[in-house]
Order: C-alpha cells, then structure tokens, then sequence
C-alpha cells in the first residue's frame, strides 16, 4: 500500500497548529508578515518568468490560509478577506470560506473588480 505522507501532512498540519496549541490568534500578525512574504516572492518569480527567467513555482499560499483559519478561529474572515485579491491567494481563500461556511465566494468576480 502507497502512503501519500505528504497529502497527510498537508491535511493536517494546520489542525495541529490549532488543536495543539503549536499556535496560537497571537501568532496572527508573525503569520501575516510570511504570507506578504510570500507575496511579495510570487511577483518577483512572475517578474522573472515574464524575462524568460527560470523560476520555482512553489508557493505556501494553502498551508498560510489554511492555519490563518484554524488560529484566527471566528475572526479568520478578518485576516482571510484582504487576501481575496491576490492572485495566489484569492482562489485558496474562497475555497476555505465555503468550507468553513457552506456559501462559496464569486472569486472570479472579486478578482476582476
């Protein structure tokens, strides 16, 4: 039998973030500074890849609005909804907020607004 360790692991590493306590809503604003981080890295790779520049693609947008929602708890749509208009980011958020709410967000029209 094949274990998808890394499928595992992307499940339920933000659950342990909050369960456990490994975080915790004070840890918002350190959270915050990664995700601009990781912002900020992402246009600099679409700057790179628009030269013809070799780039790595990898992100971390799921894993920050994943934990974001499992620390921030009932005030996750305070720091989830300043995300929506990222490109990387936006998608990750409306797919949370659906889960979390059963209502999913018009992302393509927030997005073009």
């Amino acid at each position: 039998m094949k274990c998808d360790c890394r499928e595992m692991w992307f499940q339920d590493f933000p659950t342990f973030c909050g369960q456990r306590r490994v975080g915790s809503i004070e840890d918002l604003p350190d959270l915050n500074s990664l995700i601009q981080a990781d912002i900020a890295r992402w246009n600099a790779v679409k700057e790179a890849a628009a030269k013809g520049q070799r780039v790595q693609r990898q992100g971390w947008s799921i894993w920050h609005v994943k934990s974001a929602t499992v620390l921030a708890g009932d005030n996750a749509d305070q720091v989830l909804i300043p995300l929506l208009a990222d490109y990387h980011y936006g998608e990750w958020v409306a797919n949370q907020t659906a889960s979390r709410t059963g209502k999913r967000l018009p992302i393509q029209a927030i997005l073009q607004a």
